[in-house]
């Protein structure tokens, strides 16, 4: 496979995308699990003192890699953001 085209493919490696998506999915998980969720600055304090901290990316953005949606939060939180899937 040509680097053009490895570089097209997504990272085999999971990771959060945004802060949202990362939010949304913390508070999705503590829903089911039927925890109460604190707050955003107290989970991504949370996160970052495990080692997965924020990499900030050329495009102004940050990514979080090795965090990432599994299970049955993830479900929940894609059907409630594309609900056109259900």
């Amino acid at each position: 496979m040509s680097p053009a085209t490895a570089a097209s493919f997504p990272s085999p490696s999971p990771t959060i995308r945004s802060a949202r998506q990362g939010s949304a999915a913390y508070i999705s998980w503590c829903l089911l699990n039927s925890e109460k969720p604190g707050s955003s600055a107290a989970f991504w304090a949370a996160t970052k003192r495990r080692g997965y901290g924020a990499h900030h990316r050329r495009t102004g953005r940050y990514i979080w890699p090795g965090l990432a949606m599994t299970g049955p939060a993830a479900v929940d939180y894609i059907l409630s953001n594309r609900p056109s899937l259900v």
